[in-house]
């Protein structure tokens, strides 16, 4: 896969959405983290895109290793499709999300999750199912298959949204380019600080388990995330919450 291709394809999504009359929210962010199955931190960027259309919102997203013990200037795809719908005056997002990831120099996988996600002042919660393809890059046929993995995340706000300044604390098994079976939860703080009515500073910290969901679950590791997102075409904005990972 063409990786300048991929990235050419995406700059011109989004200069042909900002001209249009959505609203689009590109994010950047720097990732880095340790596990134990390796021996030092690894760093990664992202872009993300969101083009939001009335009820309608398409996100694209690619990662970069930076550094990691294999370095890959493509290393994740996403692409999401979601509807914000209404029920008794209560939001609702509905969503697919289709993840395919490089874990490694041989291995490869296709993701395909399906997400319903809803918020009430404080609390946010997404529940959902994911199937997942992985296989070795040169002999796809013998793949290992899963199939209606549970998706979740569940996170408090110390303050309801919007606001200038929040601070959140959730537990998921799920990001944006990932996706781990029901019993490896993260557990997660997140913050962020409009800078202004466009730009959005965010920076999270999750604890990466490994095991079942109980208090005994062994450390795995930890990364630590920081963002700045803007508002393109703002007026057109309808103060809209995209929910699901």
């Amino acid at each position: 896969m063409n990786v300048f291709r991929i990235a050419i394809i995406h700059i011109i999504l989004l200069l042909w959405v900002t001209t249009s009359y959505a609203v689009i929210i590109p994010k950047l962010y720097t990732e880095v983290g340790q596990t134990q199955s390796a021996t030092s931190p690894y760093l990664k960027t992202a872009l993300i895109s969101d083009f939001t259309l009335a009820s309608y919102t398409f996100q694209s997203g690619i990662v970069s290793n930076i550094v990691d013990y294999y370095p890959s200037a493509l290393s994740s795809i996403r692409l999401l499709a979601e509807k914000e719908i209404r029920v008794k005056k209560k939001k609702i997002n509905i969503s697919t999300v289709y993840l395919w990831n490089k874990p490694g120099t041989m291995i490869r996988e296709h993701n395909l999750a399906f997400l319903v996600g809803t918020k009430h002042q404080k609390l946010a919660a997404i529940i959902g199912t994911h199937f997942r393809k992985l296989y070795a890059h040169n002999n796809s046929k013998n793949a290992i298959f899963e199939n209606w993995n549970l998706l979740y995340d569940v996170n408090y706000w110390l303050k309801a949204t919007p606001n200038v300044w929040n601070i959140g604390i959730g537990m998921s098994n799920m990001d944006y380019f990932l996706y781990n079976q029901e019993t490896n939860p993260h557990f997660y703080l997140s913050s962020y600080y409009k800078l202004t009515n466009a730009l959005k500073l965010s920076i999270d910290g999750r604890y990466k388990s490994a095991g079942a969901l109980n208090g005994s679950v062994h450390y795995y590791g930890y990364y630590i995330r920081t963002g700045i997102s803007c508002i393109i075409n703002k007026k057109k904005s309808h103060d809209r919450k995209n929910l699901t990972k």
